[in-house]
C-alpha cells in the first residue's frame, strides 16, 4: 500500500472529508496523501506523526492558470507542508497548439522558484520532487514530447488525473516507460470505487507496467457533477 497516493479531488470537500481522508489513508498504509492547498495546513498535523507523505496538485484540474500563479501556488504549499512531492497540471491547450516552448518557460520558472529561492530551499531535502500532470488522453506525439521535455528537465510525471471516466491504462504507462527509462518517476491516476472500493488488480497491473506510484483518486465523481444550490435546483436554473 505504500505505492498509493491517497489523493481528495472533490472541491467540495468539507473539514470532516479531509479528516475522514486522511484517517482511511492511515488506516490504509498507504504511502502519501494529497490534498487542495487550503487543507494542507490540517493534514500536516495529521499525518505528522503516521509516517505518511503530504503531497499536493497545484491549478487542478484544469492547469490553465499564469505560470507565475502557480510557482505562488507551489511556494505556498511547501510552506504548508507539501514539502517532498508537487504535481503541477500542465495547460493542455499550449500543449495541443504544439507550444512546447511556453511549456518549457513554465516548468523551468517552477523550478526556479522551487528550488532555487532560499525561502522554500530551508523548506526542502534530497527527495523533494516537482512534477508535471498530463492528460491520459492526449495524442501520442504530445504524449511523447511531455515525456521527453520531463526527462530534459528531471521532473516526475503523473500520467491522468483520477478523474471520473478517465482511464488510465498500462499500456499507457509502458508507453511512456519506454521513452522515459529509468530516468523519470511515473505516477499513474485511477478513480476510487464506490463506497472506497479500491481495484488493487488493476493497482497491481499499472505498477507491473512501469509506475512507480498509483494515485487513487477519492470523491472524483463530485468534480464535474450538477451540485443543487442557488443557480441549479433552488432557483430552476441551468
Amino acid at each position: 500500500m505504500k505505492s498509493v497516493e491517497y489523493a481528495l479531488v472533490n472541491p467540495w470537500a468539507t473539514e470532516a472529508d479531509v479528516r475522514r481522508h486522511c484517517g482511511h489513508a492511515m488506516e490504509q498504509g498507504f504511502g502519501s496523501v494529497s490534498v487542495a492547498g487550503h487543507w494542507l495546513p490540517l493534514c500536516a498535523r495529521m499525518l505528522d506523526s503516521a509516517g505518511i507523505m503530504l503531497a499536493t496538485s497545484v491549478n487542478f484540474p484544469f492547469g490553465t492558470a499564469f505560470p507565475v500563479v502557480k510557482a505562488y501556488e507551489a511556494v505556498r504549499a511547501i510552506q504548508f507542508g507539501a514539502t517532498k512531492e508537487i504535481a503541477v497540471m500542465m495547460n493542455h491547450g499550449l500543449i495541443s497548439a504544439g507550444d512546447m516552448p511556453a511549456v518549457t518557460e513554465e516548468i523551468r520558472l517552477l523550478k526556479y522558484e522551487i528550488f532555487g529561492s532560499s525561502g522554500t530551499r530551508k523548506l526542502l531535502s534530497s527527495s523533494s520532487r516537482l512534477g508535471i500532470i498530463i492528460d491520459a488522453y492526449l495524442g501520442e506525439d504530445d504524449f511523447l514530447r511531455l515525456c521527453q521535455q520531463a526527462m530534459v528537465e528531471s521532473v516526475f510525471v503523473q500520467i491522468g488525473t483520477g478523474l471520473s471516466g478517465e482511464v488510465v491504462r498500462p499500456e499507457d504507462v509502458s508507453f511512456a516507460k519506454g521513452v522515459v527509462g529509468d530516468s523519470v518517476e511515473l505516477k499513474a491516476a485511477m478513480t476510487e470505487g464506490i463506497d472506497r472500493s479500491f481495484d488493487t488488480g488493476k493497482a497491481a497491473a499499472l505498477l507491473k507496467a512501469g509506475a512507480t506510484k498509483v494515485v487513487l483518486a477519492a470523491d472524483a465523481s463530485a468534480v464535474f457533477s450538477k451540485k443543487p444550490g442557488v443557480v441549479r435546483g433552488e432557483m430552476g436554473g441551468v
